[in-house]
């Protein structure tokens, strides 16, 4: 019983920590998406040359989307014109680096600790994107198409320039709280209730003595793991602070936040099938290399006097030092104990309440959105409901 109460307890309060930042988030992206035209951004693509490498890293760590929004826009982008390696600059940075994701890692860890990842990133997309161009040539079958559609991903159907400010605001809330946020918060959710189940179930010592050591082989394996799954950039950042909470080392956190939202099983296979089979073989074992290197520099550089120092009481988590999180209560301890619900929300600050709200709201439009869609398949129909034409 005392952890089932310390897992609702740890999903209750994590979701309530982190709902101004998320929200906050989901409403820069959507002004973004919707002020910022991306047929103007995709067109700094280049072939080649370090300037549309640096055009691609920053576009897409400028742009709210994860990788699997990133892929088919960069597919898209390189079949226009764009070199291998400038596309995977930008597969590279753009899921991994967003708005959101950033404003919620700054939140939930050190500044040292995201400035550290948030370098070895951007650095690491460059490299990532010039050795690629290099490296990598293409075929006549990979020649330039039709110039790539604004439509891709964050533009839908028409062009709303033309159209009165308040009503392009009124249509941006309503992609940040049903469209992106819907998503989003399902895939927040279920990212903060593995993290709460780490916390809950999985032996503190456990995970120090699996991922507390800086050393290559914990850095392989924790990108092993990584690279494969499917974790978004957002839902990541609340698994690695809870595991940082039981002992992670700060090397293990970078490299699983480069490997795990960068891409995954499904979307490398449809890498390969639109830019071909070396550069994902290229991109793959690039990423693998970024994620250990940077790993290795955060333990054994920036973290050279990495100390973890916590203990387990009952049921209780007592952690008095760590490097990469912020020590919340008394300022010399973090402690986690199962308590009833009432005295969990009692504990939630008045200021935050909204906007846990407005992210609990998201998470049902989420639900809702998710169950429709099931629905709509099993009659057969569309997503948008619609019935097919019949044909003669």
């Amino acid at each position: 019983m005392g952890h089932l109460l310390l897992f609702f307890n740890s999903l209750l309060m994590a979701l309530a920590e982190s709902a101004p930042f998320i929200v906050g988030g989901y409403l820069l992206a959507a002004l973004i998406r919707e002020f910022v035209p991306l047929r103007y951004l995709i067109s700094h693509f280049g072939a080649k040359g370090l300037r549309p490498v640096l055009n691609a890293v920053g576009i897409g760590g400028f742009l709210p989307i994860c990788s699997c929004g990133a892929v088919p826009l960069g597919i898209g982008v390189f079949k226009s014109g764009a070199g291998p390696g400038t596309t995977l600059s930008f597969l590279t940075s753009a899921p991994t680096i967003s708005p959101a994701a950033l404003i919620l890692a700054y939140h939930l860890f050190e500044p040292k600790l995201v400035t550290t990842y948030l370098v070895m990133m951007i650095l690491g997309a460059i490299a990532v994107g010039l050795i690629g161009n290099v490296l990598l040539k293409r075929t006549a079958e990979e020649g330039v198409s039709q110039p790539v559609s604004a439509e891709i991903d964050l533009k839908e159907g028409h062009d709303s320039s033309g159209e009165p400010t308040s009503k392009r605001i009124g249509k941006a809330m309503h992609w940040a709280f049903w469209d992106l946020g819907g998503q989003i918060s399902l895939d927040l959710t279920l990212g903060l209730s593995i993290a709460a189940v780490i916390m809950a179930f999985v032996p503190q010592n456990y995970i120090q003595s699996w991922l507390g050591s800086p050393g290559l082989v914990t850095l392989i394996s924790v990108v092993a793991l990584a690279i494969p799954a499917y974790v978004c950039s957002v839902p990541s950042l609340p698994i690695v602070h809870q595991l940082l909470f039981a002992g992670m080392s700060p090397g293990s956190a970078v490299a699983f936040m480069i490997a795990g939202p960068a891409t995954n099983l499904g979307e490398l296979n449809a890498i390969r099938n639109g830019m071909g089979g070396k550069t994902v073989v290229y991109y793959t074992c690039a990423l693998i290399c970024l994620a250990v290197l940077a790993g290795s520099i955060t333990d054994h550089i920036v973290y050279d006097d990495y100390q973890y120092v916590a203990r387990e009481v009952k049921d209780q988590i007592i952690v008095e030092q760590s490097c990469c999180v912020p020590i919340t209560t008394d300022g010399t301890h973090f402690q986690l104990e199962p308590r009833g619900l009432r005295e969990t929300v009692a504990s939630i600050r008045s200021w935050k309440i909204p906007f846990l709200a407005v992210l609990l709201m998201t998470l049902v439009v989420g639900l809702f959105r998710q169950c429709r869609r099931a629905c709509l398949r099993l009659l057969g129909l569309p997503a948008d409901g619609r019935a097919r034409p019949s044909h003669p």
